[in-house]
Order: C-alpha cells, then structure tokens, then sequence
C-alpha cells in the first residue's frame, strides 16, 4: 500500500473505504468527520484521515529529522497529525462530551479542529506560523468563539 504515492493508485472508492476501515481496526488511523451548518453551504464533506502515531506517518511519508532541518514544508502535516492524536485522547477523559471535527470550505480555506458540544464551537488550527483562524472562522459562524 505503501509502494505507490497516494496520486498513482487506481483504487476505486470502496477498496480505498476498504483499506481505511482496516486501518482503523487496528488503531493505526482515525478520520475525523467534517463539521457542518445548514447555514454553510460552501464546506466540504469529506472527512480527514489522521494516524494516531506521528512517527508512524513520517516514517510511511520517509521524513527524517535531517529532511525537516533543511525543508519545513513537510512538518506541518505531521503537526497537525500530533495535535489531533494528543487532543483526541484528551477528549476521552473529558467530562464533557466533546465531539471533534475539522471545518475546509470549497476555497480550501480550512481549520484543522473543531472541538464542540451540544452549546459550544472552538476552532483550532494549528500552524508554523501566524494564522487568521478567527477572520475565517467569523467569516462563516459569527456567533463561534474563537480560541
């Protein structure tokens, strides 16, 4: 599965399903479900797929600590991949019964987590470098409280 970049397979959507769905079963991945508002219409639905073992993801993506002093551009996926695998354990010893998601509209505009319950929204978009997570996030829910 590993052999081929994720651009060159010919899986179709239900062997692609298949592949996930196994790699679930054995706690290697997650997805995280797309949060979404009627009053939204511009998000897309799709869910994103995080490895709850960061150095299992480098390691299948060959990022080694001398590739990441050299070239960044290759860290920030692996820090969003640790962020969400740290905060969804969090979340389990939680009183409250948090539900995490991500936020992407079609633009691609995008916020990595959504940590919400029954009264309450807070994004969070983790980044290297300064972000406008509440411009975007006023942008399409006013009424939510940036963290």
């Amino acid at each position: 599965m590993c052999a081929t970049s994720p651009t060159s397979t010919s899986w179709t959507t239900p062997t692609a399903q298949k592949y996930v769905g196994i790699l679930e079963r054995l706690f290697l991945t997650r997805q995280v479900p797309p949060w979404s508002s009627n009053a939204v219409s511009r998000l897309t639905k799709t869910p994103k797929l995080h490895f709850l073992d960061t150095c299992l993801l480098a390691a299948l993506r060959d990022v080694t600590a001398a590739q990441l002093q050299k070239d960044r551009t290759a860290y920030g996926p692996l820090l969003e991949n640790f962020v969400v695998s740290e905060v969804r354990k969090l979340t389990t010893w939680s009183g409250k019964r948090l539900r995490i998601s991500h936020f992407r509209t079609k633009e691609q505009d995008e916020v990595d987590l959504v940590l919400h319950d029954h009264d309450r929204i807070t994004p969070f978009d983790e980044r290297l470098h300064a972000a406008p997570v509440s411009l975007l996030w006023q942008a399409t829910q006013p009424s939510a409280e940036p963290v």
